[in-house]
């Protein structure tokens, strides 16, 4: 599943999970959703994927951004930039 469908549907996952995501990290970049328990990066079909944000964390920065009313794709745009600044 892409990050932008992920994030579009980020209310059907718990939030204590994680998204792991490919690098480089866009909107259309494969993405993981797993839990706590996975270490800094996941190999699926020799693919790596790295953490991106915990759940929590995301649905937090998405009410931060409401009322700037921005679309959805802008919405999700903040999200990978504030991934991006996040310390590893």
């Amino acid at each position: 599943m892409t990050l932008f469908m992920v994030l579009l549907n980020l209310n059907q996952f718990p939030e204590q999970h994680n998204l792991y995501v490919q690098r480089p990290w866009t909107l259309e970049s494969e993405t993981l959703v797993q839990r706590h328990s996975s270490i800094n990066c996941n190999m699926q079909k020799d693919n790596l994927y790295s953490y991106f944000l915990p759940i929590s964390t995301i649905q937090q920065y998405f009410k931060y951004l409401e009322p700037k009313n921005l679309c959805l794709q802008d919405s999700c745009q903040r999200i990978i930039e504030f991934a991006l600044q996040a310390p590893e």
